[in-house]
Order: C-alpha cells, then sequence, then structure tokens
C-alpha cells in the first residue's frame, strides 16, 4: 500500500501540556475545587476569567458538587486518541456547523478545519480569542453564529 507523505492529518492531538496537565496523577489528588480552579486557564480565555468571577464561582461549586473522576479522564482521553471516524464524515448529508474557539488550549482549532474540509457543504466559525468553553466565553458572538446557521438551515428561515 502507497503511502503518501503529504496527506492531510486526520486530527491535530491536543498539547502535550494539556495532556500532562490532565493526567498528572498530583492533579487527581487535589480537592475537587482546587481540580476546578487548575482548570480554569484551559477552558476560558484569561480575560473572560478575570471579568466574571461569578461565572467561575459556579464553575468551581458545580464542579465540586459533581466532581468528574480522574479514571473518566484517562478514559475521556483514551477515547478521543482511537476514535476515529475520519473517513466516515463524506457521508454526512444533514446541514452541519463547526464552531471553535481560535485560543482553545485543550483540542485545537486546527481540527474544525479538518472536519469542515471533510464534511460536504460544512459552515465553519473560528471565534478569535475565544477558549475551550467558547460559548461562555464568547456567548454573544456564539449565540449570534448559532442562531444564524439555525435560520438559514430550518424550514421557517427558509421561507422568510
Amino acid at each position: 500500500m502507497f503511502t503518501s507523505y503529504n496527506s492531510p492529518p486526520k486530527r491535530i492531538p491536543s498539547t502535550p501540556e494539556w495532556v500532562a496537565f490532565s493526567l498528572d496523577p498530583e492533579y487527581a489528588k487535589l480537592p475537587a475545587a482546587d481540580r476546578a480552579r487548575a482548570t480554569i486557564p484551559w477552558i476560558w480565555n484569561g480575560e473572560f476569567a478575570e471579568n466574571n468571577p461569578a461565572v467561575v464561582e459556579r464553575f468551581i461549586a458545580i464542579s465540586s458538587e459533581y466532581p468528574t473522576p480522574s479514571h473518566a479522564l484517562v478514559s475521556q482521553y483514551n477515547v478521543i486518541m482511537s476514535h476515529d471516524t475520519y473517513d466516515r464524515l463524506p457521508d454526512i448529508k444533514a446541514p452541519i456547523l463547526v464552531i471553535a474557539g481560535s485560543g482553545d488550549r485543550i483540542i485545537p482549532c486546527e481540527n474544525s478545519n479538518i472536519l469542515a474540509d471533510r464534511i460536504p457543504n460544512a459552515g465553519l466559525a473560528i471565534i478569535e480569542n475565544a477558549g475551550h468553553n467558547f460559548l461562555t466565553d464568547s456567548k454573544e458572538k456564539a449565540s449570534k453564529i448559532i442562531l444564524d446557521f439555525l435560520r438559514r438551515h430550518s424550514k421557517a428561515g427558509a421561507k422568510n
């Protein structure tokens, strides 16, 4: 079988820094609230975290009440590394919006480009300076993008 050295990647892996952080046995030993605090720079852009202390505190409270067990993080990582539907993406026929934050430190936004390139007629939106949790740190931009997409692809929107 011939393999091209110029073939595009199927995915861009998470940064080694994120993998090391999220799978660190010392991180797993921290109390849930401390784990949540340590995660904040990974999920939101710094400006959002600084300017929205109530949201951050709510995240910490919910994460403390419903902590993610460390074995779940390991399982999630293993699934991410082994899951591969790349060859099936061109079979998607439904309207698709691929959306990501340019500042996502967990899942590089280049993955969104790969998805949008593989899925026929997919829409692509990269929100500048948004983090992994772009639905909160850039909620106005994300909401507008999502609502515009839904209007364009809904039966009611098609009539208007």
